[in-house]
């Protein structure tokens, strides 16, 4: 077990619920006396009117070890904006329901809350740093597909590699769009897969699995999980989609297969 003096597990203020569960799981793991010297420890971090993110450690992290969960959704967000919408009746439009939206919470803001949480550990004199990801940031603009665009999956690699310099030791992220992007950085990426997790809470809820039909989203999915597939023995539909826009799919067909 590792010392729990040099550990420290923080997180941005989306990471902030799983981070207590993440600590809760370690804590288990110590003894009484050491389980009284690890306290969850967390980074302030506030907005400006501007639209800029302060952060400060509350903790001292010189010579620890640092473990950064990021997250990237807000529940308690999420509802203030729903309540927002629903209380305009008549005037709810989509302009509106996006501008509620931006305003109150954006991927950008908690991702610009991740760096500068980076960025603090370094200059504080952290022994090292990891950042582990609910999901990670533009994941699937992993590559050129049209003129003129960014392969905005490798800037935010740089980013968050900038930020915590020679300190940075580990990527940690769950299901990434594409098995190439663990080659956008030198640094070792620790992918977990959610699906297999999924399955089992399913196969507990679910009286008949033998009626449960697996589907995949689209063809690139199937080729990527079809070991899966064919490991828990179940039957598969997979749909066709045709994107018109980056906001809308159109379904074409499905197609199934044992």
């Amino acid at each position: 077990m590792s010392n729990p003096d040099e550990i420290t597990i923080i997180s941005n203020r989306s990471g902030a619920d799983l981070r207590d569960i993440v600590i809760d799981a370690y804590r288990t793991k110590l003894d009484e006396a050491e389980r009284e010297k690890f306290q969850k420890k967390n980074a302030y971090a506030k907005d400006f009117r501007s639209g800029e993110v302060y952060v400060q450690l509350q903790e001292n992290v010189r010579r620890r070890r640092v473990h950064v969960v990021a997250g990237f959704f807000r529940p308690g967000l999420y509802e203030f904006r729903k309540s927002i919408v629903d209380g305009l009746g008549g005037k709810r439009s989509p302009v509106v329901e996006e501008l509620i939206r931006d305003y109150i919470h954006t991927v950008e803001g908690d991702f610009a809350e991740l760096l500068k949480i980076l960025d603090a550990a370094r200059r504080s004199g952290a022994q090292e740093s990891s950042v582990y990801f609910t999901y990670f940031p533009d994941s699937r603009q992993d590559k050129k597909d049209e003129p003129r665009v960014s392969i905005s999956a490798k800037l935010q690699y740089n980013q968050v590699v900038n930020a915590g310099g020679g300190k940075l030791q580990r990527f940690g992220v769950i299901d990434l769009h594409s098995q190439q992007e663990q080659g956008f950085t030198d640094l070792p990426v620790d992918q977990i897969e959610f699906k297999s997790i999924f399955m089992l809470y399913v196969k507990n809820i679910v009286d008949r699995w033998q009626d449960v039909v697996l589907v995949f989203p689209d063809p690139n999915d199937f080729k990527k999980k079809k070991k899966f597939a064919i490991d828990i023995g179940l039957p598969v539909a997979i749909i066709d989609k045709d994107k018109e826009t980056h906001k809308a799919a159109h379904t074409e067909y499905i197609l199934g297969a044992r």
